[in-house]
């Protein structure tokens, strides 16, 4: 806090009385002064305005706490994430797209079939071919590109809608490159979805 200081024990008609310098100065300090004063006073009201600020968000905090049951359900059965993961078989690499779910209904892993990389990069290359800019990001890292795709992009929708759909029989969905990137052939979309028994 700064502590009191006189400041205008100078009246304006008095001025005149001091050299140029001085008076100078004598303004300029005054001018420090008030500013200096009215930053203090800011930061006090905005203190207390952030005091106050803080309870609010305590007690939002807490009402999120108190409705988490509300939405407990949804992200029990909505909510997942995926990942790229490989596997040898025969001293061949093969690729997997793994969609992990969360919560109370947890069930083990879906891994969902791409193939040797050789082949998945030129089904996702074919998938792309109208759009420059995405196999560019093919062709330079598919892994990473495929794992941000199917966790924010259009691919995390359509497998988003594959869960809406059937929640409760999702894992028994067969899912794999032909489902998530269909190509055209013969004048048709090329779509591999069934259901085991």
């Amino acid at each position: 806090m700064l502590k009191k200081r006189i400041i205008d024990f100078i009246p304006p008609s008095k001025y005149d009385k001091l050299d140029d310098e001085t008076r100078k100065e004598y303004l300029s300090y005054q001018r420090l002064f008030r500013n200096t004063k009215s930053k203090e006073e800011a930061i006090k009201r905005a203190s207390i305005k952030l005091k106050g600020e803080r309870e609010k968000l305590r007690l939002m905090k807490r009402k999120l706490t108190e409705r988490n049951s509300i939405i407990a359900h949804l992200r029990d059965n909505y909510y997942f994430n995926s990942s790229v993961v490989s596997f040898i078989n025969k001293n061949t690499t093969y690729y997997n797209l793994c969609i992990s779910r969360a919560g109370r209904s947890r069930k083990p892993p879906k891994n969902c079939s791409l193939g040797k990389e050789s082949v998945i990069k030129a089904h996702l290359l074919q998938y792309y071919k109208s759009n420059s800019s995405v196999r560019g990001e093919i062709q330079k890292d598919w892994k990473g590109w495929l794992k941000y795709e199917s966790n924010f992009g259009k691919t995390y929708q359509k497998i988003l809608d594959m869960i809406m759909d059937s929640p409760s029989t999702f894992h028994k969905i067969t899912i794999n490159r032909h489902t998530l990137f269909p190509l055209p052939i013969s004048g048709s979309v090329v779509n591999r979805i069934s259901t085991k028994s």
